[in-house]
C-alpha cells in the first residue's frame, strides 16, 4: 500500500477504509488513517476530540470530504429578500419578489430560517415573518469558520459492515450503489484496498444474478429496476420481525406521515443505512437514524418530516411507551 499526501485531495471526497485513529499530542487534533479505493492510505485531520469520530467502527467504509463552509443559495436569497424589506423575511414576500417560485422552494427557505432561528442567528415573529440582521451573511461565514476549526471535514459512513462481509449481505448495500453507478458511484484502482473492492463487487454480482436480481446481457449485466428499493425492504423486513419479537410490538412501516411520535428505543447499523427504532403505545416503526437522536436514548421524542428527511425534537419529556 502506498501513502499519500496529507488529505484533502482536490479530485473529490475520499473513500475508504477505517484503519486507524488517534490523538495528535502536538495540537490536541483528532486524526483517521483512511485505506482509499485509490490504493493509498490517508492521513486526515478531524480536529479536535469528537465523540461523532471516536464511535465510528474500526474497518468501516468511509467518505471523507472537506467540510462545505460559507453562505447556502438559499441564505443569499434570503439576504437579498430582507435587504428589500427593512430586515424582514416571509413567504409573502418571498412569492412577491418571485412569483415564479413554487411553495416547495419557498419552503425550503422557511425551513433554513427555522435552523438558523435555534443557532440564534435569526429571529421568527408571531405573524409568520422573521427579522434577518444586515450582518446576516458575514455572521454565517463567521459560524463557519469557527465550525470548520473545530470540525474541518465531514465524515459519512458508507458502510459499518467490512467489505469482506459486504458480498453476501441481503440488503442494499455500498456495493449495490457502485455497482449501479450514478450518485456517490466512485474510481476504484486495482491495488490495496481497491483490489479487495473490485473483488468484492465481482462476488456481488454473482449473487445478485444467483438471486434473479441481476441478469448477464452481452458483456455487461443488467440489474433489476429499483434494485436498491427492493434489497431495502427484505432487509428491513427481516430486521422487523426480529425487533418485534424483541418488543412484543407489531412492526408499522413508516409511511411519510408528517409527524412521528414515540420513545427512541435504539439506533440499528443496517447495511441500507442506520435506522431508528421508534415505540408507540401499539406499535413500533423504524425510521432514518440521525446523531442528534442518541441524546434521548430511552426518552420521548417527536420528528416533523421535511421532505426526505425528518426535523427531531428531543430532550422534552412527553407521555409515552417506555420500553425496558
Amino acid at each position: 500500500m502506498s501513502t499519500a499526501p496529507p488529505f484533502p485531495n482536490p479530485s473529490g471526497p475520499l473513500v475508504g477504509r477505517l484503519i486507524e485513529r488517534g490523538l495528535n499530542d502536538a495540537n490536541g487534533h483528532q486524526y483517521m488513517i483512511v485505506d482509499g479505493v485509490d490504493g493509498r492510505s490517508h492521513w486526515v485531520d478531524t480536529g479536535p476530540r469528537d465523540d461523532t469520530i471516536e464511535h465510528i467502527p474500526m474497518g468501516s467504509i468511509v467518505s471523507v470530504a472537506p467540510r462545505a463552509t460559507g453562505p447556502k443559495p438559499a441564505d443569499r436569497v434570503i439576504a437579498e429578500i430582507t435587504a428589500d424589506n427593512e430586515g424582514r423575511y416571509s413567504a409573502t414576500l418571498h412569492q412577491a419578489r418571485d412569483p415564479a417560485a413554487s411553495a416547495a422552494f419557498i419552503a425550503t427557505h422557511v425551513r433554513r430560517l427555522e435552523a438558523l432561528r435555534r443557532e440564534g442567528l435569526v429571529e421568527s415573529g408571531v405573524d409568520g415573518s422573521w427579522r434577518v440582521p444586515g450582518t446576516f451573511l458575514e455572521a454565517l461565514e463567521a459560524r463557519d469558520k469557527r465550525q470548520s476549526r473545530e470540525a474541518p471535514v465531514a465524515v459519512d459512513i458508507l458502510s459499518t459492515a467490512r467489505i469482506d462481509q459486504l458480498a453476501a449481505v441481503d440488503g442494499a448495500t455500498w456495493l449495490d450503489r457502485q455497482l449501479i453507478g450514478g450518485e456517490g458511484e466512485v474510481a476504484v484502482r486495482g491495488s490495496g484496498f481497491g483490489s479487495e473492492v473490485k473483488a468484492a463487487l465481482k462476488q456481488r454480482q454473482q449473487w445478485l444474478i444467483e438471486r434473479q436480481l441481476a441478469e448477464p446481457q452481452g458483456d455487461g449485466i443488467v440489474y433489476r429496476a429499483n434494485l436498491l428499493a427492493v434489497l431495502r425492504r427484505r432487509e428491513l423486513s427481516r430486521v422487523a420481525a426480529q425487533v418485534s419479537r424483541e418488543l412484543g410490538l407489531p412492526y408499522t412501516a413508516f409511511s411519510g406521515e408528517k409527524r412521528i411520535e414515540g420513545t427512541y428505543h435504539r439506533r440499528l447499523d443496517l447495511a441500507s443505512a442506520r435506522f431508528a427504532v421508534i415505540a408507540r403505545a401499539r406499535d413500533f416503526t423504524l425510521v432514518p437514524w440521525r446523531p442528534v437522536l442518541d441524546r434521548s436514548l430511552g426518552n420521548a421524542v417527536a420528528g416533523i418530516v421535511k421532505g426526505s428527511g425528518i426535523s427531531w425534537e428531543v430532550g422534552r419529556r412527553r407521555p409515552g411507551p417506555t420500553v425496558g
